[in-house]
């Protein structure tokens, strides 16, 4: 699929097609098989012409009956606009291609469109000179209305309770994400965006050293996705790219609540992972060596050391569990800091073996953080908070 699909042309291609199309043209690009920019235009072209347009249009008309053809063309107009900006960015602002190779294309361009509906909506209306009324919550003064179903001072406490009385001794190493998943299970928050491994630890720092720092780029985020300028003295593009999923509905729930809520779900979000068990690591190690296809004894040494610098880079030298290290403290942070600072030219080295890990360093590393997930304590944290519930007012 090469050539722009309009939206009215949608009906004929399906919510599964285009999200099959596009994962298959992020995966060509993430393997080194199809240029960026290449398949970034023809991921635009899929998405312009999917379902996630049509149901910007179809939330308009619901909210405003009255609603004209030539306004649902303008809001179509702005769906790709807003497409294009956050689609063709390939110096790191766009949307990473590993997401739209593992979730649906579809139900990312929705949620993003959603995210900035008043701006879009808005622009919309003042491109037919339509005296209409922005259906969002935000108002035209850049206020907000208070709606949300949950009051936030009750929650919180709520979750601060339930998370004392669960905080299990071995489970305490975990007690930072366990905190995240409760508070974003409480607000029906999505997770943050894990940094790319070559800025995460410059932005752990960043949260760690100036805890007002993630409420500010929230903030910042809100502005930006609803269409109001942000200073670029202000702008931290790295901290507001965590809540890129976020809509502006959630990011003022978020921002609403106590001021520990951002903090801890972007630590967690950017945290090293806790060192999973040595038979583990050995698990993961036969998982990728099977999945990079016929290897000389060469490329597996080579491939054994860009998966010990992607160990090294993800993963603290804390354990949940498993046998105690053979090294000492001292020795592992030793080891763990000659990998991070050589982690890109190993997982380079691994890419230039033309095996089916990846042609290019991302690449290698996607595929290994696909291939590491079973063993990562922090992604399994959610089936644990079932029983926990909330009271609407």
């Amino acid at each position: 699929m090469t050539t722009t699909l309009q939206a009215h042309h949608a009906a004929h291609v399906t919510t599964s097609t285009v999200d099959a199309i596009v994962t298959d043209l992020a995966h060509s690009v993430l393997c080194g098989h199809v240029d960026e920019s290449d398949g970034r235009s023809q991921i635009l072209s899929c998405l312009t012409g999917s379902s996630a347009v049509d149901s910007m249009v179809q939330l308009y008309q619901r909210q405003v009956s009255t609603a004209s053809a030539s306004v649902s063309d303008a809001i179509r107009s702005e769906c790709e606009k807003r497409l294009r900006t956050k689609v063709l960015a390939v110096d790191g602002n766009g949307v990473q291609l590993r997401r739209l190779a593992t979730a649906s294309a579809t139900g990312w361009a929705e949620r993003f469109l959603k995210s900035g509906a008043s701006w879009i909506f808005s622009n919309a209306v003042r491109a037919v000179q339509e005296d209409a009324t922005d259906p969002h919550t935000m108002s035209r003064d850049g206020t907000w209305s208070t709606h949300s179903a949950l009051n936030l001072a009750e929650v919180h406490r709520d979750v601060y309770v339930w998370m004392e009385k669960t905080q299990g001794t071995k489970q305490n190493k975990l007690r930072q994400a366990r905190s995240a998943v409760a508070l974003r299970m409480a607000y029906r928050l999505p997770e943050v965006i894990r940094p790319h491994y070559s800025i995460r630890h410059r932005v752990l720092a960043k949260l760690n050293d100036d805890a007002l720092s993630v409420q500010q780029a929230a903030r910042q985020q809100l502005r930006a996705v609803t269409g109001t300028p942000v200073s670029p003295q202000h702008r931290d593009d790295d901290l507001m790219s965590l809540w890129d999923d976020y809509s502006p509905d959630q990011l003022h729930t978020m921002l609403s609540g106590d001021c520990r809520a951002a903090q801890w779900i972007a630590l967690a979000g950017c945290s090293d992972y806790l060192r999973p068990a040595q038979r583990d690591i050995k698990a993961f190690t036969g998982r990728v060596m099977k999945a990079a296809g016929k290897t000389t004894v060469s490329d597996r040494r080579i491939i054994r050391q860009a998966i010990a610098a992607y160990i090294e880079t993800e993963f603290s030298i804390e354990q949940l569990r498993g046998a105690a290290h053979k090294l000492s403290k001292q020795q592992r942070l030793d080891q763990q800091r000659r990998y991070r600072i050589h982690a890109r030219q190993l997982l380079h080295a691994a890419a230039s073996l033309n095996t089916d890990l990846g042609a290019t360093a991302d690449a290698v590393f996607y595929r290994l953080e696909q291939l590491a997930a079973p063993m990562i304590h922090e992604l399994h944290l959610v089936d644990q908070f079932h029983d926990f519930h909330t009271q609407e007012p």
